[in-house]
């Protein structure tokens, strides 16, 4: 059996490809796994750090698709060219009765790679569930969120963490309370403390263990249940 790399009453966290683990029945599987994006550019493109660290870390490739799924109620981050594949996914769910949605992350900061095409100030979310597994309150019902970037991955080295305000609200939309919540593609584990911040159990799946020690780290430092203590600090 795989052994946890750190586990406390809300968290369990796997150093472990998800390709290759049995995954774990869940409420919502929330992911925010490699995009398909080019690394490829010149001038300023080409000059950005953080390109070198997505590039660096192998999560421009693309996934695999196929491991949505199982899973009944999934959200899933994805690039433009990614999203046209979800949506046909998110389709036949709503052909048996489900729903789906794409919801936007809009960055009023974006990193100034024009390079001859938009700004890269929108990132897409496709949520698949089945009938009533839609929460949060009238306020959370909205379709984007409006959030800086504020160049997350500076703190953690990560090039793609979101901020944790972010995860909170698709938490709310996509779960109760004291359910459970997988995402496995955890990097710095944004998921898991949004998760355990609002009293859900989470459980998260990440290969680098670089990444697994700042997760648990994170997960470590946060109390427990409903903690709600300057959260917005937490990710800067």
């Amino acid at each position: 059996m795989l052994k946890p790399y750190y586990q406390d009453d809300f968290v369990t966290l796997f150093h472990a490809d998800s390709y290759e683990a049995e995954l774990p029945e869940c409420d919502l599987l929330l992911i925010d796994p490699p995009y398909e994006i080019s690394t490829r550019g010149s001038g300023l493109m080409k000059q950005r750090d953080y390109m070198s660290e997505v590039e660096a870390n192998g999560i421009h490739q693309g996934f695999d698709e196929t491991i949505l799924e199982r899973f009944g109620n999934w959200m899933c981050f994805c690039s433009l060219d990614q999203l046209s594949l979800l949506l046909v996914m998110a389709e036949e769910r709503k052909a048996r009765g489900g729903r789906r949605m794409v919801l936007s992350w809009l960055k009023p900061d974006p990193a100034p790679l024009c390079n001859g095409n938009y700004l890269p100030d929108t990132e897409y979310l496709v949520h698949a569930f089945e009938p009533k597994r839609l929460f949060g309150g009238y306020e959370d019902k909205h379709r984007y969120f409006l959030r800086p970037a504020m160049r997350q991955w500076n703190k953690f080295g990560h090039p793609t963490t979101k901020p944790l305000d972010l995860m909170q609200w698709l938490v709310r939309l996509g779960s109760q309370d004291g359910e459970t919540v997988l995402d496995c593609f955890c990097g710095t584990g944004t998921t898991l403390v949004a998760a355990k911040s609002m009293g859900r159990r989470a459980i998260g799946f990440e290969h680098n263990e670089k990444w697994c020690e700042v997760a648990a780290k994170r997960c470590a430092s946060l109390a427990g249940r409903h903690e709600q203590k300057n959260l917005f600090a937490e990710v800067l």
